[in-house]
């Protein structure tokens, strides 16, 4: 999941492009883990780090 939050601040992949390099076939299932792991969506979190820089 540390990878995936990399590529989502840094990078303009999708967040269905990030969840299939990180090993997720679906967005749901990757948003579900990343959410439990970060407390927020894929897609809010990159909008708050972005937003931050």
């Amino acid at each position: 999941m540390r990878h995936a939050a990399s590529l989502l601040a840094i990078g303009d992949l999708s967040v269905d492009q990030v969840g299939r390099i990180v090993g997720y076939n679906n967005r749901s299932g990757f948003s579900r883990v990343f959410r439990k792991t970060y407390g927020a969506d894929p897609s809010e979190y990159r909008a708050h780090k972005r937003q931050s820089r």
